[in-house]
């Protein structure tokens, strides 16, 4: 409870302890909380730090744990959100430096899985590899099988046809061989059934990449759309039919279309300048503004772990001591009384 203006003096059985703050403001010391119980305040920090809010909810500040979760990472997601999931990631080679990274990192876990990507993406060259298309790639192995959805094209035939089935492509004569053979069971145009043997030339995008360009360059069409298409989750993949004869094997046709690539083979990659170009040509000024989102999120989250770690910086340890409290006091009564007589010296 508290009271302005005069000093109350309770009975030892009023079961209240109270101080005189300020002016003549008597709090019921009863009623107010201790400072904050931080426990472990390096753990709190640590939690804090690695999932905004965490270092709180094992304080026990449930409210303040709520608010930090809530905010901190629905900024952070929804600046990824309108970058179309490509304003994470962590790469430092020449001029291509994400200054930007060091300020998401602050998110904690959210942000950490660039630092991963960014050591996958720099592994070994894939086999399945043309220089022309792929600058850094992935730790694949020696046999890609996925489902392929494309086109091909017949030797001595303009018409280009649909084709969709298992692809299936092996490299052949140990590590320093690129030759590469494989299968394609599926059909023509949905109904066709087709089995062709793969061989080289063979073109395959990497396994680990941001987004690539699934356009076709071998077998496009008139109706496609002139600007060259990205894609993040779809890998792009051309090769050559054979078919074998009595002495050699011939080239009957070529296909030309997509394989699946994984979330976690695309998600916080480091993103090609091409690449890179394109999504601002499309995105325009709200790729600056998903930036600025994520690197809020990051900053906010600083401030969260230290809270968790040193307490509210302000309300609790704030109060006067006894002595300043009857100096002000003291001060404000002797203020008060002066008032009344400057007036009357006035008149």
């Amino acid at each position: 409870m508290f009271l302005f203006g005069e000093n109350l003096v309770f009975g030892p059985n009023d079961g209240i302890e109270t101080c005189n703050v300020g002016m003549g403001l008597l709090i019921d010391k009863s009623m107010t909380d201790p400072r904050v119980k931080l426990k472990n305040p390096v753990v709190a920090a640590v939690l804090g730090y690695l999932i905004p809010g965490a270092g709180h909810w094992y304080q026990g500040r449930y409210f303040k744990a709520a608010i930090y979760t809530v905010c901190i990472l629905g900024t952070f997601f929804y600046g990824m959100h309108l970058g179309n999931w490509k304003t994470v990631y962590y790469k430092w080679t020449g001029r291509s430096k994400t200054i930007g990274f060091f300020a998401q990192i602050g998110v904690g876990l959210p942000a950490m899985g660039a630092l991963i990507q960014h050591k996958r993406y720099d592994a070994p060259q894939d086999p399945f590899h043309a220089n022309h298309r792929i600058e850094k790639e992935s730790s694949l192995g020696e046999k890609l099988e996925a489902p392929f959805k494309g086109r091909v094209r017949f030797a001595g035939e303009d018409a280009v046809r649909d084709i969709e089935g298992q692809l299936t492509l092996v490299q052949d004569g140990g590590e320093m061989s690129w030759e590469v053979n494989g299968s394609l069971k599926g059909t023509i145009d949905g109904k066709e059934p087709i089995e062709l043997e793969l061989g080289d030339p063979v073109e395959v995008g990497p396994q680990i990449f941001a987004s690539e360009n699934i356009s076709f360059q071998y077998l496009r069409l008139e109706e496609d759309p002139v600007q060259d298409q990205f894609a993040s989750d779809r890998r792009y993949v051309m090769c050559h039919v054979h078919e074998k004869g009595e002495a050699h094997e011939y080239e009957v046709a070529i296909i030309e279309g997509t394989v699946p690539r994984a979330f976690w083979d695309y998600y916080q990659v480091p993103i090609e300048d091409d690449a890179e170009q394109h999504l601002n040509r499309i995105l325009g000024k709200q790729m600056e503004l998903a930036l600025v989102f994520t690197w809020i999120a990051g900053l906010l989250n600083l401030l969260a772990v230290w809270d968790a770690y040193e307490g509210p910086a302000y309300g609790y340890g704030d109060e006067p001591t006894e002595e300043e409290a009857k100096k002000k006091q003291s001060e404000s009564h002797a203020s008060k009384t002066k008032e009344p007589e400057a007036a009357a010296a006035e008149a």
